[in-house]
């Protein structure tokens, strides 16, 4: 298969509450990657696509921008 890098961002401002994976983890379309809280609000960021954790540039506790890329994951779901 064709594999192609994805960003996962953290799509609010806020910090980081859970990491549900690491490097190397195969994960499924809407596997949860990491949640995020911000104003009390709880974020659950889930997998765009089915692939690999390529890695993971935050921890749980650390303040993130909406910006800010949380997890890279090479995509396994694309056709040849």
């Amino acid at each position: 298969m064709t594999q192609e890098s994805v960003n996962v961002i953290a799509k609010l401002n806020g910090s980081i509450s859970e990491v549900s994976v690491k490097a190397g983890d195969t994960v499924s379309e809407g596997d949860t990657l990491f949640l995020v809280e911000a104003e009390k609000s709880l974020l659950t960021v889930g997998a765009p696509y089915a692939g690999v954790v390529e890695t993971v540039r935050h921890a749980a506790g650390d303040d993130v921008m909406a910006s800010d890329c949380i997890v890279e994951l090479k995509r396994s779901d694309l056709p040849r």
